[in-house]
């Protein structure tokens, strides 16, 4: 399905291939090629420099395949039992920056984007190697996307705060310093497969300052307090090929890797 890309950042719209299955029968006879190649024409069809998809990491037939026709990894998807979590000491140690939800209104997710989450996606960029926000970003569009976003029964951010003058005003009149954040939400489930009820972490971010400093641990301990209450069993996200950094820290949580995107400029497809 064609998937555009999001004006904030500074990415190729793409087509993004759900499922690509061959009877056992037709295999080795060509058919996968043919139906990547029809895969690759409507990506063109619909302007697309790229064609993306998903493989379960212990599917290494189909990973070889994806690879011998010039897919890379982009990223992986992770998960752990919220039992099997491994924090520090730290994780429930109150002193240090003090957590404050965000609310889903337009005053406090200004301050947001500002102080949170423009600084999280310049950090990504940087860990990547490459610069992910778009040089024409729409600041308003962004944070009416953002308003609308967080405007949900399931889902929660939370942003710690170090320095504050007064913990009891609003975010957006609050003289203090963002230490990190976090939001995560109820990940959607299949009503046809099987599946664990799962609190997906969409972004997890700590100021360089801060790290090292057991905050991070604090801000995974919330969303698994989180977790317990919307009565999911498992933590789930996804992580940046090339974030070594990130990826350290949840290999040393306990996360393992379960799916891996991958993605291939069309023109670059080995057929």
């Amino acid at each position: 399905q064609f998937s555009p890309s999001p004006q904030r950042f500074d990415w190729s719209n793409r087509v993004e291939m759900a499922d690509c299955w061959v009877r056992e029968g037709y295999r080795g006879s060509g058919l996968a090629d043919d139906l990547l190649r029809r895969a690759a024409q409507h990506a063109r069809e619909d302007g697309c420099a790229d064609l993306t998809l998903t493989v379960g990491t212990e599917n290494q037939r189909a990973l070889g395949y994806f690879e011998s026709r010039g897919f890379e990894p982009q990223g992986y998807g992770m998960v752990v039992p919220l039992a099997a979590v491994s924090l520090g000491g730290e994780a429930g140690v109150a002193d240090g920056p003090q957590f404050r939800r965000v609310r889903s209104d337009e005053d406090t997710m200004c301050w947001f984007v500002d102080e949170c989450w423009l600084p999280f996606w310049r950090d990504m960029g940087e860990a990547a190697g490459e610069a992910h926000l778009s040089p024409t970003l729409d600041r308003e569009e962004l944070v009416d996307s953002l308003v609308d976003a967080y405007d949900t029964p399931d889902r929660r951010c939370w942003v710690a705060l170090d320095e504050a003058d007064d913990a009891t005003r609003p975010l957006e009149e609050t003289d203090a310093v963002c230490a990190g954040w976090i939001n995560a939400g109820r990940e959607p489930t299949d009503p046809f497969l099987a599946s664990q009820d799962r609190l997906f972490i969409g972004n997890l971010y700590t100021d360089p300052d801060y790290r090292g400093t057991g905050l991070t641990d604090r801000l995974v301990e919330r969303a698994r307090q989180y977790a317990r209450e919307e009565g999911c069993d498992e933590f789930s996200l996804g992580v940046e090929d090339g974030n070594d950094r990130a990826m350290a820290y949840y290999d040393k949580l306990g996360f393992e890797r379960f799916e891996q995107r991958m993605a291939v400029p069309v023109d670059s497809l080995a057929l």
